[in-house]
């Protein structure tokens, strides 16, 4: 196994019917080989083998979404755990139109220009 094209998922510990429900995915890379993801204080570790390490978890102390204008909607947060990804989708379990608005950034501010459109965004910051 080379650990290229490494995907973490995170599942909801609830079975729906026989399975566990997908809540997330990220893409990760290629990861260190014979390395297993670690957790401690609410984060989940993994090394890449670029000498990286990641961190998923830990939710901005608070995350902020309102409208700008008549085109733009604002999302900023605060939190310790730079760098971030910002991510919007159209669905709460994020699996439709989901896109990557910021990709691991130090931002805390992302003007998201999705105009007047009428439809409902989700947005999930890690």
């Amino acid at each position: 196994d080379s650990g290229i094209n490494a995907v973490l998922r995170a599942y909801d510990p609830v079975p729906s019917g026989t399975t566990l429900p997908l809540r997330a995915s990220f893409s990760i890379g290629t990861i260190a080989k014979y390395h297993n993801p670690s957790a401690a204080r609410g984060l989940v570790f993994i090394g890449t083998r670029d000498g990286h390490a990641i961190a998923f978890g830990g939710p901005p102390a608070q995350l902020t979404v309102q409208k700008s204008g008549s085109v733009m909607i604002r999302v900023s947060w605060s939190s310790n755990l730079s760098p971030y990804t910002l991510r919007r989708a159209e669905d709460v379990r994020f699996r439709t139109n989901q896109t990557t608005l910021v990709d691991h950034q130090s931002s805390t501010l992302f003007d998201d220009p999705v105009g007047d459109d009428g439809k409902t965004y989700f947005y999930l910051v890690n």
